[in-house]
């Protein structure tokens, strides 16, 4: 349970990290800048520094079916312990 917690976290702020470089890169800033640039700050991560200059230089590398396999066992147990149906939903996204 704790590991599959743990990649929920992880993959969601992966996800909103590549969402604040794609941001980035559009209003046409650097996105390799931004792990610095937000260093200290509430947005500052040991995730956001470990994989924010890889994303921005497109060298990160991984097991997507290993997070969504963790995924789908941390939705299953949220919907057998009654979590929301918004929740739920999560899983078509």
């Amino acid at each position: 349970m704790a590991k599959a917690c743990n990649q929920m976290i992880n993959f969601g702020n992966a996800a909103l990290i590549a969402e604040a470089m794609h941001l980035a890169a559009r209003q046409g800033l650097d996105p390799r800048i931004l792990p610095t640039a937000l260093a200290g700050g509430f947005a500052d991560s040991g995730l956001l520094r470990h994989i924010g200059l890889m994303m921005a230089t497109g060298t990160v590398s991984g097991n997507t079916l290993m997070t969504m396999k963790d995924m789908e066992i941390a939705l299953e147990l949220g919907c057998a312990s009654g979590i929301s149906k918004s929740w739920q939903q999560l899983r078509m996204a």
